[in-house]
């Protein structure tokens, strides 16, 4: 059995979906230990643990006692089931240490995948940021096989690219529609948001400011986080914000397929954003819809050099500004260069690194002597 883990909902987690098939379609046996929040779950859970204990996605300082129950938890699994294990691949910082111990005890097979630095998105004091830095650090180059998700990541996390034991894995779309609609845009103007609904720092509340009442703009938003409420309640203030709530990758996708704008925003009050590797941008390229995006981000720099989108400033007035100004003309002609990019860069990206390398890894890992 390889077990997943992390601190989230499995349906919702496209990059974790990738794995899970690739690895599924070798016939291997699977199983995810997950931490719900509180959520209820739906669909099918019968290869899923959950942790069920309320607390806030991204709560910080507030949430460390129940990080630490969560890893009593993960660890608890891991040790009762130490017979079926074969690998483990755990997602950030938050799961790891509880698997890095039992690996050493039982001497299981491990991967650490990093989606994100865990320091920079968390609001910890600096001496335990300062701790957690060292601590991730360690375990990525004792690991069977760390993953990252852009190149950047190996300076931030101070590491040099000659590693043998760490790849980069890019968070694009595996999940294929059975039909991209045909991208005919008609008043309003209709911007999509899938992704974690998280307070601040990805400019969403400033957006619903600057796009609530227009009649030439629709908000179309799908995900699922902190800001729940808040969208809830927007969607029924406004008869041009849509919310749908929480919904699986391939959901999420198709709802995005249907509007004609992207939103990426990746406010720079969070550290990590500097070194942002969304599967946003991935999904623009995918569905020929342009992408709005931040100043100073990875993403940003990416967009404006291909011309697949917009980049602009953090303030209500930036995105009122560009609201003002967008057209339908130039929404179709980057959205246009974004489908070309993918065509030309990323078509064949998941058979290459996922079917291929990452898939091979695990399989001579479990099967060292196949």
């Amino acid at each position: 059995m390889i077990v997943f883990t992390r601190s989230y909902i499995r349906a919702f987690d496209g990059k974790l979906s990738k794995y899970w098939n690739v690895l599924e379609s070798r016939g291997l046996h699977l199983h995810y230990v997950g931490w719900s929040r509180g959520k209820p779950i739906s669909g099918d859970t019968s290869n899923d643990t959950y942790y069920n204990r309320p607390a806030e996605l991204g709560g910080g300082w507030r949430s460390i006692i129940k990080i630490i129950q969560w890893n009593i938890f993960l660890f608890c699994f891991l040790f009762k089931n130490k017979s079926k294990i074969k690998l483990i691949h755990a997602i950030d910082f938050d799961t790891v240490i509880p698997v890095y111990i039992f690996c050493i005890l039982t001497g299981k097979p491990f991967i650490f995948d990093i989606y994100d630095k865990y320091s920079s998105l968390r609001n910890f004091p600096n001496i335990l940021k300062k701790i957690i830095d060292i601590v991730e650090k360690k375990i990525i180059k004792k690991s069977n096989l760390s993953i990252i998700a852009d190149s950047c990541r190996f300076q931030q996390h101070g590491l040099t690219d000659d590693e043998e034991n760490i790849i980069v894995l890019e968070n694009i779309p595996s999940i294929k529609l059975d039909q991209i609609p045909e991208h005919n845009i008609k008043n309003p103007i209709k911007l999509g948001y899938f992704g974690v609904l998280e307070k601040d720092h990805r400019g969403l509340e400033n957006l619903t400011q600057a796009c609530q009442n227009r009649n030439d703009i629709e908000l179309h938003i799908v995900g699922y986080g902190p800001l729940e409420d808040y969208f809830k309640a927007k969607s029924l203030e406004s008869e041009n914000i849509k919310y749908f709530g929480p919904k699986s990758a391939f959901e999420g996708l198709k709802i995005m397929s249907h509007t004609d704008i992207l939103i990426g925003m990746y406010y720079l009050s969070v550290p990590n954003h500097k070194y942002a590797a969304p599967n946003k941008y991935f999904e623009h390229l995918y569905l020929g819809r342009p992408l709005l995006t931040t100043l100073g981000t990875p993403t940003g720099a990416k967009v404006e050099k291909h011309e697949t989108g917009w980049v602009i400033g953090e303030s209500v007035s930036d995105i009122k500004d560009w609201l003002d100004h967008i057209n339908p003309e130039e929404i179709m002609k980057k959205g246009e260069k974004a489908n070309l990019l993918w065509d030309k860069k990323y078509k064949n990206y998941y058979a290459e690194n996922y079917e291929s390398i990452y898939a091979d890894i695990v399989i001579k890992a479990i099967r060292p002597n196949a």
